[in-house]
């Protein structure tokens, strides 16, 4: 009988063991792959900050936006009033 139920345990803790050393490697991999998407998302934020003609098409919307506030239509109402 004391041989069984020391096999028993035996074999309860070796798959408790088993389990905590996946969740630990389950851990590892999602932190690694956080840091890839992380490092990913930076190249991109840099790629695109970077790029003059996104900049410039920006400042010339905002440029046009500020010389001529308003659909068109808008602006010949104002006038007639």
């Amino acid at each position: 009988m004391a041989g069984i139920s020391i096999f028993s345990a035996f074999t309860i803790i070796v798959i408790l063991v088993l389990i905590i050393v996946g969740l630990l490697v389950y851990i590892a991999v999602i932190r690694e792959k956080k840091h890839e998407l992380a490092n990913e998302l930076q190249n991109l934020k840099m790629k695109y900050s970077n790029d003059k003609d996104i900049r410039t098409l920006t400042k010339s919307i905002n440029l046009v936006n500020k010389t001529m506030p308003g659909p068109a239509s808008s602006n010949k109402i104002k006038r007639k009033e």
